[in-house]
């Protein structure tokens, strides 16, 4: 957990990595037999996984989350973007807010290469007295299944 000076705290987590399976290749029925004996052998091979991964900021009458699954072989890492018919995920979303701040235009992104990607979650928060301010948070994945971010941990 990391908390700046101004009393805003930063926690990130990542899951313990589960690995992709022969088995978990043969019974997805979207993929052609080729494309399902191609897989099976560059996983073996490449040993893709999986991972968890979740970010939270809490401010004075909020908190913010960014989570999601990536993937990844040793090589590469991705998160979107389908690759050895695995697709991850990321997602941003307000867990509570005090009325009477509020939070709008919560927007994610996401940048890098095969190396590492960066996840982005952006936000506004209303505060009483009319005053709008923004905030984001990101957190990095790599392509050896570890994660970075303030506040990272994995679970």
């Amino acid at each position: 957990m990391y908390e700046s000076t101004d009393g805003i705290s930063t926690v990130l987590s990542l899951g313990e990595p589960v690995a992709v399976t022969a088995e978990d290749i043969a019974r997805d029925s979207g993929l052609s037999p080729s494309a399902k004996a191609e897989l099976t052998a560059a996983a073996a091979y490449a040993g893709v996984s999986s991972n968890h991964w979740s970010q939270f900021v809490t401010g004075a009458a909020y908190t913010q989350t960014q989570n999601g699954t990536f993937y990844y072989n040793g090589s590469r890492v991705w998160v979107s973007e389908s690759y050895a018919g695995y697709r991850g995920s990321h997602t941003c979303f307000t867990n509570y807010v005090v009325w009477p701040w509020s939070i709008s235009n919560v927007a994610k992104s996401e940048w890098g290469g095969t190396g590492s990607l960066s996840m982005n979650c952006t936000w506004n928060v209303g505060q009483p007295g009319y005053v709008t301010t923004s905030w984001g948070m990101t957190a990095t994945v790599y392509s050896n299944g570890t994660i970075s971010g303030s506040g990272a941990t994995r679970g």
